[in-house]
C-alpha cells in the first residue's frame, strides 16, 4: 500500500563533496464541476390520427335513451430539446503530506 505521499531523494557526490538532491511530491488537485440538465418543451401539436368509433349502448336503469361511447385516436406530437450548462469551480489542492 503507497504512503499518502511519496518522495525520491537523488545524491550524487562530486569532487568537491557536495551533494545534488532531487525531491518528487505526490499531491492531489480535484476541481468540482456541476452539470445541470435543462429540458424544454416546443409547441405541442395534436391532430387526430384515425376515423371516430361510436359504440352505442343501454342507457343506465331509468334512462328512456342510449349511451354513446365515442372513442377517438389522437396523435400528440411533443418536442424536446435536452442539453446541459457545466459550470467548474474552484480547483483544491491536497499535499498529501510532506517530503524532503
Amino acid at each position: 500500500m503507497k504512503e499518502p505521499y511519496d518522495y525520491y531523494t537523488e545524491c550524487q557526490c562530486g569532487k568537491d563533496g557536495g551533494c545534488n538532491k532531487s525531491v518528487k511530491h505526490l499531491m492531489e488537485i480535484s476541481i468540482p464541476v456541476d452539470i445541470m440538465p435543462k429540458a424544454k418543451t416546443g409547441n405541442i401539436e395534436s391532430e387526430c390520427c384515425s376515423e371516430p368509433t361510436v359504440i352505442c349502448e343501454e342507457g343506465p336503469a331509468g334512462c328512456k335513451g342510449c349511451r354513446l361511447i365515442i372513442t377517438q385516436k389522437i396523435c400528440v406530437k411533443i418536442p424536446l430539446s435536452y442539453d446541459v450548462e457545466v459550470r467548474p469551480g474552484e480547483s483544491m489542492t491536497d499535499c498529501c503530506g510532506f517530503a524532503e
